[in-house]
Formats: structure tokens, sequence, C-alpha cells
């Protein structure tokens, strides 16, 4: 790989986080304009992310253009001697485990605290407004994703290099050769 494909790599990420972090405001921004009464939806409040997203789209669609602009062009022949496909199930298992402590972590710990102060009140759980479905549902979605980027980085590897060999990383060998 050469640097501007790892500087193009980590652009990919950002968008991917600038996207998750834009729809989880989205989702918060609409909670709170529902929550309040006598607000109506109107797009104006929602303008501001969705030219955010537009952004992380483009920055997915386009992350050699930002990464030739962040480095200069160099010769193609100073690539870097790490494997691609390795660099970037590290970058995808580095990336979700930042993810899970940035966003799940927090998340997690509030429910926790909750969870214990309804305990020691001796009152249900289900009581409190936080534990409503619709509250609970990013968070859910959040940690299936976070768990799918660790679990399942060298098949998002793959995607992200549109790398079609087999998983297991062995060359096919052909018996007919000599």
């Amino acid at each position: 790989m050469t640097p501007q494909q790892i500087v193009g790599l980590a652009v990919r990420f950002f968008a991917i986080w600038l996207g998750l972090s834009t729809l989880s405001s989205i989702i918060s921004l609409n909670k709170q304009l529902s929550a309040q009464p006598g607000m109506e939806f109107s797009l104006v409040f929602f303008l501001p992310w969705i030219f955010v997203l537009l952004v992380a789209v483009l920055l997915w669609f386009f992350p050699l253009t930002v990464a030739n602009k962040l480095i200069p062009k160099t010769k193609f022949e100073g690539n870097l001697s790490v494997p691609a496909r390795e660099a970037v199930t590290v970058a995808c298992i580095v990336f979700s485990l930042w993810l899970f402590i940035s966003y799940m972590l927090p998340n997690f710990s509030r429910y926790l605290t909750i969870i214990i102060f309804a305990l020691k009140q001796e009152q249900p759980v289900t009581m409190y407004d936080e534990f409503h479905f619709r509250h609970l549902t990013p968070i859910v979605i959040e940690f299936v994703v976070v768990l799918l980027m660790m679990f399942k980085a060298r098949r998002i590897s793959a995607f992200l290099l549109l790398d079609k060999t087999p998983e297991s990383g062995e060359a096919s060998t052909d018996k007919t050769a000599g």
C-alpha cells in the first residue's frame, strides 16, 4: 500500500464514523423535537446534519482525492511492506474498539447506573422512560455494528479493498500445472 492509500483508508473510516455519529445526532434531535410540545417537524432543523451526511458520502466515494491533497504525490515504488488486507483488518478492529469506548461504554454505563438505582429503590426498571424501546434501539444497533466490525474485520477489509480472494488466505493451487 502506498501512503496515499493508507490515508485514503483512514478517510473512509472517518466517513464511517462521521456517518454513524451524524445518524445518532439526527435520531437524538428527532427525539428532542418530538418531546417538545408544540414543536412540529421542520426540515430546517435537519439541514446541517444532512449536509454533514453528504460530506460523509463524498469522503466515502472520493478518499484518494482527499489523500492526494493531504500527502504530496509520491512514486508508486514507495509501497509500504505491510500487506494491505492485514493493515485494513487491524485498522477495522482498532476503529471498532474506539467506537466501543467512545459510544458504547458511555451509553452502557448510563443504563447500568439507572438499573442499579432502580434495583436499590426496589422499582421496576421498565418504569423509567429511558428504557423505552425507541431509546434503546439506537444503542442496540450501535452495539451490533461495533461487534460486527470487531469480529468480521477480515470480511470488512476484503469489502473495503474489493478483494475477491478466499477469507482463509490460502492461495488456490492448480493441479494441472506441471
